[in-house]
């Protein structure tokens, strides 16, 4: 049996529900884009363009997690690279033999 952390499980949870969001949120603008639209207070316009504004909201956030995570992975790469060089601060770090 896996064991996962909670904190990885909550974070696969959310990452289902985002999926299952966008998908229905598609499948319900795809289904009634040709409904018979009652005029200026059509609930189910209302309800389309609350689901377009969702999937941009959804969208917005893919792109800045995207990037924040290319971000990351840049500074985490520097940083490897950079610390190959270490200055020993201690004398058995510089190897110095001390008699008195």
């Amino acid at each position: 049996m896996v064991r996962f952390p909670r904190n990885r499980l909550l974070l696969i949870a959310l990452t289902v529900f985002l999926v299952f969001t966008a998908v229905f949120a598609e499948g319900f603008v795809f289904t009634h884009l040709d409904h018979d639209c009652i005029g200026e207070h059509c609930s189910v316009c209302l309800q389309i363009q609350i689901a377009q504004s969702l999937l941009e909201g959804l969208a917005r956030f893919g792109i800045f997690a995207i990037a924040a995570g290319l971000i990351l992975q840049t500074f985490v790469i520097i940083k490897s690279r950079l610390s190959f060089v270490t200055i020993p601060l201690t004398l058995v770090e510089l190897k110095i033999k001390y008699n008195s």
